[in-house]
């Protein structure tokens, strides 16, 4: 099912739990609600141990090394301060793809896209790919590693 697109500013859009076992659909704007509002809780509620996570540069697997990496990313997206435009979101069954483009005072996002396989409502495996660039790093000690 194609979704027309939806814009998340700073997670002001959010959805109202009305089903007691979330869709694809409500999970894909959650994770993204999350990451907006900086919420790690949010964000890793739908992760597990088996979870796996791939990057162009990396592999993260399991909750320790996926919650090091939303740390590091969310850092990049000051509440109050960021942009999301939800692009495109495509649900069929338990697959999601988006595409999407963001910016903040700290990161631009001219294009992105994350696809996540769901297994029992949590993301099972997860691909993202984006062109980021950084304008000025949270953290000059830490660079972004995605």
């Amino acid at each position: 099912m194609k979704t027309p697109f939806q814009n998340i500013v700073d997670g002001e859009n959010t959805l109202k739990k009305q089903e007691k076992i979330p869709s694809s659909n409500q999970i894909a704007t959650e994770y993204f609600n999350g990451l907006f509002k900086n919420d790690i809780a949010i964000i890793m509620s739908y992760y597990t141990d088996t979870s796996t996570l791939i990057t162009l540069e990396n592999t993260f697997r399991g909750l320790s090394e996926i919650k090091a990496f939303m740390h590091d990313l969310i850092a990049y997206f000051p509440t109050k301060k960021s942009v999301l435009i939800l692009d495109q979101l495509t649900v069929e069954s338990d697959l999601i793809y988006t595409v999407w483009h963001s910016h903040s005072p700290l990161l631009s996002i001219a294009i992105a896209s994350d696809t996540f396989i769901i297994k029992d409502q949590k993301i099972w495996k997860h691909t993202f790919i984006g062109q980021l660039n950084k304008i000025v790093p949270p953290n000059k000690s830490k660079p972004l590693h995605y």
